[in-house]
C-alpha cells in the first residue's frame, strides 16, 4: 500500500513532560491527513545521523556544543532541519528511518468505518497518532461535503468483537479516544463503529 508523502511539517511550541522538552510535530501529509508527533531533541540528533548514513547531502545538525542552546534556539533549528525533510528524495522519504521518526509506517494506520445512519456510512483510514480533535475535524468535512451538518460533539460507540456479551465502548474525548487506540484497538486494523451527533 502507498504511504503518503509529508507535504509540511510544524514544530509548535516545546512542551516540558516527564522532565524533558519535548518538540511536537505536526505533519502535514499530501492525502490531507495530519498527524502528531512529539520527539525530544535527542531524537533528532540521532535522525540525523542516522539520514547521513543513508545520503551524505542529507540535512545534519550540529551535535556539537547542542547542549548549550536554549530551547527557543533549538526550535528554531528544528524548523530549519524540518524544511529540509520535506524535500528529500524519496529514496530517503521511503526508508525506515524516515517513516520510523514520523510514524508512518502502515501498521500505524487504523481503518474506521463510521456508521451515521444506513444511507450516510463513511470510511477513513487514520495514523494512531492522530488526535482526537482532527479525527472530529475529518469526520464533519468529510460529512459536510454530503450535506449533512454535524455538531462539534461527536461520539463514538464501538461494539467489543470479543465478547459474548455486548461490550460498548463509549469515546468522546481525547483520553477516551487515546485509551482505546492503544487498548481495544491496538492490534486491529479495521473497526466499526456508530457515529452520534450530540446538539
Amino acid at each position: 500500500m502507498v504511504i503518503s508523502f509529508i507535504k509540511r511539517i510544524t514544530v509548535k511550541p516545546f512542551e516540558r513532560k516527564d522532565r524533558h522538552i519535548w518538540y511536537p510535530l505536526q505533519v502535514e501529509l499530501d492525502n490531507h491527513d495530519t498527524i502528531e508527533v512529539k520527539r525530544r531533541y535527542s531524537d533528532f540528533l540521532k535522525f540525523s545521523e542516522q539520514l547521513q548514513s543513508i545520503d551524505k547531502t542529507a540535512p545534519k545538525m550540529n551535535k556539537r556544543k547542542s547542549w548549550i542552546k536554549r530551547y527557543s534556539h533549538r526550535q528554531v533549528e528544528l524548523e530549519t532541519f524540518c524544511k529540509h525533510l520535506v524535500s528529500l528524495p524519496s529514496v530517503m522519504t521511503r526508508s525506515d528511518i524516515y517513516l520510523g521518526f514520523f510514524n508512518l509506517d502502515e501498521k500505524e494506520r487504523i481503518q474506521i468505518k463510521l456508521v451515521y445512519d444506513p444511507q450516510n456510512i463513511l470510511v477513513l483510514r487514520v495514523y494512531r497518532s492522530v488526535s482526537f480533535d482532527t479525527f472530529k475535524a475529518m469526520i464533519i468535512q468529510r460529512f459536510g461535503l454530503s450535506s449533512i451538518s454535524l455538531s462539534n460533539h461527536l461520539v463514538l460507540l464501538a461494539f467489543s468483537p470479543a465478547c459474548f456479551f455486548s461490550a460498548i465502548t463509549v469515546v468522546s474525548n481525547e483520553s477516551q479516544w487515546k485509551q482505546t487506540l492503544q487498548t481495544q484497538w491496538s492490534q486491529l486494523s479495521k473497526v466499526t463503529v456508530r457515529l452520534l451527533s450530540i446538539c
